[in-house]
């Protein structure tokens, strides 16, 4: 670290070298190792391109360095007679050419290593500031610098792009005279600025575009400084949550091993956790595993259970129903007139209540089937008007018994016939329409209308039903077609019902591609429009 204080020559005194100076006392020095200069081709060419630069300043030092390189390694290994260490030709022309006093890139080949870092750092962060233009300009980073060291407070920029970094160097070095203090100051003030550039200009760009910047910069200067052996310092100055690839490929072989022992010590640990973890779940999927049979079993026995009450209770409850419909009908003439009313009432609350448990047996026998994935559809041509009739004509003894008109004109449907599975079709439209019969007030009618319309731009039919009844409220109206819901009023006006009806309408319908809608407002009534594809 001494050479970055003080040098032959003074190296902070006096004024600056050229760089065609330099090149040519560099020269003159290596010729007095060199035997054959006169000669030598490599020489020659060297002496050449310092008495006519090429066009560019820059292509003529990469030349004259490549030139050098060539002539040291001849000196040093080949040359007959008298060979020179490189390090000693390195030495001769440091004492004698003062590289600290040049600009360029040449003279960092004979600068001591600390020094040569400190001009990496410069090159470095001038290239940040020239990628980034005009959003920081080189007289911000002066007072920057100035906030990190007020000695540099009279520092100047040499033009409008570029910091005087020779002035940098002298005036540091005057505010720390030693030399380990002098490098550690530098290496603090390029580290606090390029970790500020970083982030203004992160906040200028988005942040993968910030760190390409400096990515991009630090490829240049690997180009740019390839002929050197620690060109890898400038990451010292570059914060580590960027390029973590280049900081790691810069550590010592030492560190990399202990690193990767380290990694490998965590890898393991990782594993006998992960093993750990996996003996844990595999003992937890068993137990689900039995779990899930378990309750599998009780799925079917559930089912078993419910399909042998189905087949048992409907053909008493039908029994019930049509000997209870003979008597309404047979026994009008025989009854004695004092209880002829009484007993019609009766007649019509066994009715009503076999019709509703064997709809209910219905419903859970469907449920069941949509819930196993057992529904199948048999599709057959048919017309759907044909299927609301028959549907009408198993729901008017209900609709008798409350009173309620069922308007139908089966002669304005479309004659068209149209692939479905008309066993589920009929009982959506059952179902429909016996929920607008229980809903509905004694007197009211209920309205059948269907039309010819189209769904997902394809040609469809659309059956509406329209009451009068209770209605729903716009709440309600979202879970209406949920399994087991039914809206309060609709509680209040029929306590029987286990809410199961619009469930299967909606799967049924959903099952032929087709759409289930509702319309409707409180106390005025509902319409439920059921619309199928043709095909």
């Amino acid at each position: 670290m001494a050479g970055i204080l003080a040098s032959v020559g003074a190296l902070f005194g006096g004024g600056r070298i050229s760089r065609k100076d330099f090149f040519a006392h560099a020269f003159k020095t290596l010729r007095k190792s060199l035997n054959d200069s006169s000669t030598n081709q490599d020489y020659l060419a060297a002496e050449k391109v310092i008495a006519q630069p090429l066009t560019s300043e820059s292509e003529t030092e990469q030349l004259l360095i490549q030139l050098y390189l060539k002539l040291e390694k001849y000196i040093s290994e080949t040359q007959e007679g008298r060979r020179v260490p490189k390090e000693t030709l390195r030495e001769n022309i440091r004492r004698s050419c003062n590289p600290e006093l040049a600009a360029g890139d040449f003279p960092l080949l004979f600068l001591p290593p600390t020094h040569a870092a400190v001009r990496l750092f410069e090159s470095y962060t001038q290239e940040i500031l020239d990628r980034l233009g005009h959003t920081w300009q080189p007289a911000e980073m002066l007072r920057y610098f100035e906030q990190l060291n007020p000695a540099l407070a009279t520092l100047k920029a040499k033009d409008l792009d570029h910091i005087d970094w020779l002035d940098f160097e002298q005036q540091v070095a005057r505010s720390q005279p030693k030399p380990d203090e002098n490098f550690r100051t530098m290496k603090q003030i390029f580290s606090g600025a390029i970790a500020q550039l970083l982030e203004l200009s992160k906040s200028n760009f988005e942040a993968l575009r910030a760190e390409r910047v400096f990515s991009d910069a630090y490829d240049l200067m690997k180009r740019r400084f390839g002929f050197l052996d620690n060109v890898a310092a400038i990451l010292d100055i570059i914060p580590a949550s960027i390029m973590k690839q280049e900081h790691m490929e810069s550590l010592p072989k030492e560190t990399l091993i202990n690193e990767l022992r380290k990694r490998n010590e965590d890898l393991e640990f990782a594993l006998t956790q992960l093993k750990e973890e996996k003996g844990n779940l595999e003992t937890e999927h068993a137990k689900l595993a039995e779990a899930l049979q378990n309750l599998q079993a009780l799925d079917k026995a559930k089912g078993d259970f419910i399909n042998v009450i189905s087949h048992q209770f409907r053909t008493p409850l039908s029994a019930i129903r049509w000997n209870n419909d003979l008597l309404m009908e047979t026994s009008a003439d025989i009854k004695p007139p004092e209880t002829s009313e009484q007993m019609l009432t009766a007649e019509k609350a066994i009715f009503v209540k076999a019709v509703f448990l064997i709809n209910i047996l219905d419903d859970i026998y469907d449920v069941l089937a949509i819930e196993g994935k057992q529904v199948a559809l048999e599709y057959r041509p048919s017309l759907v008007w044909e299927l609301v009739d028959d549907a009408v004509g198993s729901i008017k003894d209900e609709a008798k018994v409350k009173n309620i008109q069922i308007a139908f004109n089966r002669d304005q449907s479309q004659i068209k016939t149209i692939q479905l599975d008309p066993q589920k079709i009929k009982r959506v439209f059952l179902i429909l329409l016996r929920n607008a019969v229980n809903y509905s007030s004694a007197g009211n009618t209920v309205t059948i209308s269907i039309t010819p319309t189209t769904l997902n731009n394809e040609p469809a039919v659309a059956c509406s039903i329209r009451d009068t009844g209770i209605g729903i409220s716009p709440e309600d109206q979202a879970k209406l077609f949920t399994k087991f819901f039914r809206a309060k009023n609709a509680i209040a006006a029929v306590a029987d019902g286990a809410g199961l009806g619009l469930y299967l309408v909606k799967n049924f319908v959903e099952a032929h591609r087709g759409t289930v809608t509702v319309a409707s407002e409180l106390g005025k009534g509902s319409t439920f429009t059921v619309t199928i594809p043709e095909k």
